[in-house]
């Protein structure tokens, strides 16, 4: 009788194990999506875009974050898009479609591109 509840237990045991073994094998599409397309950030700070010339792959997402003391914008040189006045601590997300070069309307100086492979 004892064997037999043990023998039990340690089926179940098993069945549990291989479940949670199992399960931790296989990802849903969510994660297999993201994985597809990449995240990328832009950074503001001291009157510069950071990296100043970014390199991604088509469907990729670019946020600017405005880390400056300041606001920026990120607006196409060509005024395609543009971003809203970045306030200092504010995000812009988009995803670019082709290559572009791009600036701050409020410090003209300030340029960056984004290489789209």
């Amino acid at each position: 009788m004892k064997y037999q509840i043990l023998k039990k237990v340690w089926n179940i045991i098993g069945v549990v194990a291989s479940l949670i073994i199992l399960g931790g094998c296989g990802g849903n599409s969510s994660d297999q999506s993201n994985a597809s397309h990449g995240n990328h950030e832009v950074i503001i700070e001291n009157m510069v875009f950071s990296p100043q010339d970014l390199t991604i792959s088509k469907g990729d997402t670019v946020t600017f974050v405005n880390k400056d003391v300041v606001s920026h914008n990120a607006t196409e040189m060509g005024n395609i898009w543009a971003s809203p006045d970045l306030k200092p601590g504010d995000k812009w997300q988009f995803v670019p479609d082709k290559t572009v070069e791009y600036y701050c309307t409020i410090h003209v100086v300030m340029e960056g591109k984004i290489n789209v492979n």
